[in-house]
């Protein structure tokens, strides 16, 4: 059994995993690598010498275009789906009208996405609680705007 890693024979083995195609997670991609080498190391280190040789994956580019961000700035292996956010909202919406909420929203989304969280219509119509009672005639105004904007 080996005891470096060789960055030939990583990008290879990458190539080889990915042949039918992007895996679901990095996870995978870097257990499966773990099991296929000949070199006792575990797949945090895979991922280490991998971030560090900068090796292009399938997979880390099609988790990348999930997230509808540039590689370079944001990626996630897995985003968590939030139905029900805990906490105040990050951001105060200033009024009802709908290009503040769109923008309040496109905020909101973002902020989410940089945590690896994808807030659903629900999380966000959650959020406007936090500004107007429920049971207000603006509440319901900026609900319709949320799923306008989301839908």
């Amino acid at each position: 059994m080996k005891t470096a890693l060789d960055r030939n024979e990583l990008q290879a083995a990458i190539e080889l995993i990915e042949e039918d195609g992007p895996l679901s997670n990095l996870g995978l991609l870097y257990s499966h690598l773990a099991d296929m080498l000949d070199i006792d190391i575990s797949p945090a280190t895979i991922k280490k010498h991998i971030e560090k040789w900068k090796i292009p994956t399938q997979t880390k580019k099609k988790l990348c275009k999930q997230t509808r961000e540039p590689e370079s700035k944001i990626c996630h292996t897995q985003m968590i789906t939030i139905l029900v956010p805990s906490g105040k909202c990050p951001y105060k919406l200033v009024d009802t009208k709908f290009e503040s909420v769109e923008d309040w929203v496109k905020k909101v989304r973002h902020f989410g996405i940089e945590r690896g969280l994808d807030y659903t219509t629900t999380a966000i119509v959650y959020f406007a609680r936090y500004q107007y009672d429920i049971f207000s005639p603006e509440y319901q105004k900026v609900r319709q705007h949320i799923e306008a904007i989301m839908s």
